[in-house]
């Protein structure tokens, strides 16, 4: 019972057996600095997030412990579930454990289970079904953990607890990410990110430690702070229409034994300065510093991707970013680079149409976002 008062704390709980049908969107997001030093536990990031969505739409299954997943997402196909054997394609495993969470959420708050149908659709691909990199995994695994809470009648008093249950479902089918984009995805706006150590995390779930005591302890290391826009700062968003998985350029990082090289520490060290001056930037609201900032952690990435062999900056993002700075913004990668997305700073003062038509001409396709709000935490 002790676990059911302490859990009772963090929802706003409708009656039970409510299950209502309810869709969650939840917003893509870009990594602005601190890329591949955030997977240290500590080391700071800052992130935006984007307002372009991935919706997941949960209903009541009216047939007796039985229900179906399906998606428009092109390598999701339709799946139809039964309680007595839950047994599902790797390709829904986000969802998945997005699932096992909530349920086990519910059980805490001695709440019944219920079977469900569960729908994906997302505007963070192309029309082609190629990924933009705005993050669509963490987003599936955000968006159906609020759609499941809300479908059982438990409505997140912060976006902490939202974050804090996704990270438990990722780092229980052993995602290599830093869990950055989750945060990003939970409170919206800008953010300034310090990732949690998951190996602790990890350790905590392999001991069986509670589901509630995880939700309403301290992480070692996390901090989630919103940052407050900029107002003249201009945000320009150019796709270099080559999809990238983010997993597979961190693996090729990690399979050199970085944690002994003094350049890759040295890297996470400078990184984490660069950013924290990018994060004081913002606060006083200093454009030029902010572009600075971003310069400096380009240049990081460009001596990480030497260093080791990476190809973080692709011809197409150097043609992105040198038609940029052409033009008055500073720009660099966004993520784990190798492909997708690059992203430029400026003042909103600078014209940007010439910019966009160059880019377009270069090949790379300029993406009509815009910030998506931040989400007001209790």
């Amino acid at each position: 019972m002790e676990f059911t008062l302490e859990m009772q704390q963090l929802f706003d709980l409708k009656p039970k057996a409510c299950f209502q049908s309810y869709t969650s969107k939840v917003p893509g997001k870009l990594f602005v600095a601190g890329e591949y030093a955030i997977l240290e536990a500590g080391n700071p990031a800052i992130l935006f997030a984007v307002n372009q969505y991935l919706s997941c739409s949960v209903s009541l299954s009216m047939h007796y412990r039985q229900g179906t997943l399906c998606s428009n997402l092109p390598q999701l196909e339709t799946v139809r579930y039964e309680r007595e054997h839950m047994i599902f394609p790797e390709s829904w495993q986000y969802v998945v454990a997005a699932m096992h969470v909530v349920e086990e959420v519910i059980q805490h708050m001695q709440r019944p289970i219920q079977d469900y149908h569960i729908h994906l659709s997302t505007d963070l691909i192309s029309e082609q079904g190629e990924k933009y990199g705005l993050g669509s995994s963490g987003a599936v695994t955000v968006a159906t953990i609020q759609a499941l809470l809300r479908f059982y009648g438990l409505e997140p008093k912060s976006p902490l607890t939202v974050y804090k249950l996704a990270a438990i479902a990722l780092v229980s089918i052993h995602t290599t990410g830093s869990l950055a984009d989750i945060a990003t995805n939970c409170f919206g706006g800008w953010v300034y990110y310090c990732s949690p150590s998951r190996k602790w995390l990890s350790q905590q779930l392999q001991n069986g430690v509670n589901i509630s005591s995880l939700l309403v302890s301290d992480w070692p290391y996390l901090v989630i702070e919103p940052l407050t826009p900029v107002q003249d700062l201009s945000v320009l968003i150019g796709w270099t229409q080559s999809p990238v998985s983010t997993d597979s350029m961190i693996r090729t990082l990690h399979q050199q034994n970085i944690t002994d090289s003094t350049i890759y520490q040295r890297f996470v060290q400078e990184s984490a300065g660069v950013v924290l001056q990018m994060k004081r930037c913002f606060e006083s609201r200093d454009i030029l510093g902010i572009q600075a900032a971003l310069a400096d952690s380009r240049h990081l990435l460009l001596n990480l991707s030497e260093a080791f062999g990476l190809t973080i900056e692709t011809p197409e993002l150097r043609q992105l970013i040198a038609a940029a700075q052409a033009h008055q913004f500073e720009a660099k990668s966004s993520g784990a680079g190798g492909g997708d997305c690059g992203i430029a700073l400026g003042s909103t003062r600078q014209p940007t149409q010439a910019l966009l038509e160059e880019w377009h001409h270069i090949g790379i396709q300029p993406l009509n976002l815009g910030i998506a709000p931040s989400q007001s935490s209790h």
